[in-house]
């Protein structure tokens, strides 16, 4: 009856040794696509960021191209620490935007934007803290930005313009 066995049997010995070794392969390739799996999210998160920071810088540049278009810099100090997405008018439908809330009210909040109304910050919380290790000071879980006032250098207390500043990276 030895005879009898298939060509699987003989070559392969105990079916339950192949399904021990395809799952051990499919569990190394899920793994290692996995791994760069991560790599295009980041890229995907990063880009999703710079588009959200052009868009502010963008919102604080109109805002600051109003005083300059009027000649009127008298309102600029009350813009200094104010909310950048007010003026992009962004709706309910964003959902990347919390809205105005601390940052210790909406500290699991991963991959969202809010505006701290006490500390004067616009925020975001990466979905992973490993890809901003390069480019964030240590421990820092959110990157924060402010709308500042540039200073006149000629003038004391005139304000030349306004700026979105980083405030935790480097």
């Amino acid at each position: 009856m030895q005879n009898d066995r298939s060509l699987a049997t003989r070559t392969f010995g105990n079916r339950f040794f192949i399904v021990a070794l395809t799952a051990s392969v499919i569990a190394i390739l899920a793994g290692v696509l996995a791994g760069r799996m991560e790599t295009p999210l980041g890229q995907a998160e990063r880009a999703h960021v710079a588009i959200r920071l052009a868009e502010l810088r963008s919102a604080v540049l109109l805002m600051q191209a109003t005083m300059v278009a009027a000649d009127d810099w008298s309102d600029a100090e009350r813009y200094v620490g104010s909310n950048p997405m007010d003026w992009l008018e962004v709706d309910e439908s964003d959902q990347h935007y919390l809205g105005e809330l601390t940052l210790e009210e909406v500290s699991d909040a991963r991959g969202k934007w809010v505006f701290d109304p006490r500390r004067n910050v616009i925020a975001y919380r990466p979905l992973t803290d490993e890809w901003w290790a390069d480019n964030v000071a240590p421990a820092v879980p959110w990157l924060q930005f402010q709308v500042v006032a540039l200073w006149s250098e000629d003038t004391p207390k005139r304000i030349k313009g306004l700026e979105l500043a980083a405030l935790n990276t480097q």
